[in-house]
């Protein structure tokens, strides 16, 4: 007896250590993620909703410790494609009613859309039309040297909301050119770290990021291990706020035009901002 009890522990552990692999997002199980998950998607325009590569649902995870690991290999020509997300798609009057969440959990992805020749209108994470997505999950996003985020950001908010909160977050797109991370329009908001627990979180991020026509776009940092680089672009009545404590950002540019711009930036505990400003 006890001999078999050991057995039934090691296949149970090897089980839950190998974990999934799924083919399109809709392989994951209508009751949740219970156990680490990857996926490898390979895709363009023409195939890309078809073959259920898009998501415009849900994530959740049943097992809080579960990863969740996505690969995107996208090309393909997609001007004309409007306002669609080239990896997921929030729109109200959609699925979940325009109201999406990323639950407690573990989720990474790996972008290589370098064989992309045209963009649509779109970002990769696009939010539309009054939609909200609230992110609760532990999340990283990094790319391949060759990947595009000028063109498009990589959160994609328009007329809609994001928020990612009690969670850490790395987004990494220092190796590609120019890169956006937040592109934010027409009245849309965007909270990064604004939960209970900012201290408590790590947000390290690599990347532009792009505010006008009066949205909103803040940003708490609240330990050493919090960090931010990249540009900042703010037009048309935009609302900026940075809160560093105990840490530290840099703006490798920091633009602003109009005179309805609101930005406010505030340092505690020993935090460092450097910068270099263009315009008024």
């Amino acid at each position: 007896m006890v001999s078999s009890s050991r057995i039934v522990s090691v296949l149970l552990f090897s089980s839950v250590a190998w974990g999934v692999t799924i083919q399109k997002w809709g392989d994951i199980p209508q009751a949740g993620i219970t156990q680490n998950t990857d996926g490898n998607f390979t895709y363009n325009n023409t195939d890309a909703q078809t073959g259920g590569f898009i998501l415009s649902s849900n994530i959740f995870f049943q097992n809080s410790n579960a990863n969740l690991n996505i690969r995107t290999n996208i090309s393909g020509n997609w001007n004309g494609q409007n306002a669609t997300g080239l990896i997921f798609n929030g729109t109200n009057g959609g699925n979940n009613n325009g109201k999406y969440t990323f639950n407690k959990g573990n989720i990474s992805f790996f972008i290589d859309s370098s064989g992309i020749k045209t963009f649509g209108q779109g970002g990769y994470f696009q939010l539309s039309g009054g939609s909200s997505l609230d992110i609760n999950a532990n999340l990283t996003i990094t790319s391949s040297a060759n990947s595009n985020f000028r063109d498009v950001g990589l959160f994609g908010v328009d007329g809609s909301t994001l928020k990612i909160t009690d969670a850490d977050l790395k987004i990494d797109l220092s190796n590609t050119t120019s890169p956006n991370i937040f592109r934010l329009q027409n009245n849309s908001t965007v909270e990064i770290n604004t939960g209970g627990n900012k201290a408590g979180q790590n947000i390290f991020l690599k990347g532009g990021i792009e505010v006008k026509n009066t949205s909103s776009f803040t940003l708490n940092l609240s330990n050493q291990n919090s960090y931010y680089e990249g540009t900042i672009s703010l037009q048309d009545n935009a609302k900026f706020t940075l809160n560093l404590s105990n840490s530290s950002a840099t703006f490798t540019t920091y633009s602003q035009m109009g005179n309805g711009v609101n930005s406010t930036l505030s340092l505690e505990n020993s935090s460092t901002l450097n910068s270099t400003i263009i315009g008024n």
